[in-house]
């Protein structure tokens, strides 16, 4: 299932590259995409005015995040026959299972467009530092606390059979394969206090000079969420960078202030 899942995210990355966003004015479109803009009042006023019409398709994803999201970074989720008669307060939505959309970074300075090798004719498989990110609640372990350990410790315990050993790459710690062609499973902290453990897989291609990241992790905040992203870059330690960009997004779009920081004891 994941990997059908990374081929898909795969297939949307070249399709924004190619198009860009696509056309998201008509009505059918906005239905497609999981667009609703007709709330108004009070719980929609935070970035002034009384409602966030067309321009901040808004998705509620946890009683902690209900995220407005600029039409700019293509946001989507689960097609919708219609929007809401009314929406006048949060409590008139209903949650969603995902949100997606794209943000598009700079951290590859010194590599432009050319340096992508084109895959037909001029179309590039990619855009560098173009992230596209998906969110969505965790979904309840159905484990006990000693099951869901003994799972992690069997997996971990795979992950030093079948490797040579870990290094470091860009600030993470990754179990390098012993069969070529697998990608690094590699793990690490956003910063020294925070519980999350961020989990990617890396892709070092001999055609260009850019590193495929793919992550894949649960998340303490927000009342607990599950978040893939992935995105090409120049070097592996830009993930830090681009980590700190999509949950600065996702605070400045949550229209909820319950957000609260899980950390590790000093």
């Amino acid at each position: 299932m994941r990997s059908l899942q990374w081929h898909v995210f795969s297939l949307v990355m070249v399709a924004y590259a190619a198009t860009g966003c696509g056309d998201r004015q008509s009505p059918d479109a906005k239905l497609e995409w999981g667009w609703i803009t007709n709330c108004a009042g009070p719980e929609f006023s935070k970035f002034g005015g009384s409602s966030l019409g067309p321009d901040r398709p808004v998705f509620k994803l946890t009683d902690q995040l209900v995220l407005a999201v600029p039409k700019a970074f293509a946001p989507s989720s689960s097609r919708i026959d219609r929007e809401p008669k009314e929406c006048r307060r949060i409590s008139d939505l209903h949650a969603v299972g995902h949100v997606e959309f794209t943000i598009q970074g700079d951290w590859s300075s010194g590599h432009t467009l050319a340096d992508v090798p084109n895959i037909s004719g001029n179309l590039k498989p990619f855009r560098p530092d173009r992230v596209w990110v998906r969110i969505e609640p965790e979904r309840p372990s159905q484990l006990s606390a000693e099951e869901q350990k003994q799972i992690d410790e069997a997996r971990e315990e795979a992950l030093k059979r079948e490797s040579v050993g870990t290094r470091e790459i860009g600030g993470l710690t990754c179990f390098v394969s012993k069969f070529a062609g697998v990608k690094p499973f590699c793990s690490g902290h956003r910063s020294p206090t925070d519980l999350d453990m961020t989990t990617v897989t890396l892709k070092f291609d001999a055609s260009t000079p850019f590193v495929l990241i793919q992550a894949d992790y649960p998340s303490l905040q927000y009342g607990r969420v599950h978040v893939y992203w992935q995105a090409w870059t120049a070097d592996a330690s830009n993930w830090r960078e681009i980590e700190t960009a999509i949950w600065g997004h996702v605070a400045d779009w949550n229209l909820l202030n319950t957000l609260q920081t899980h950390t590790r004891p000093r």
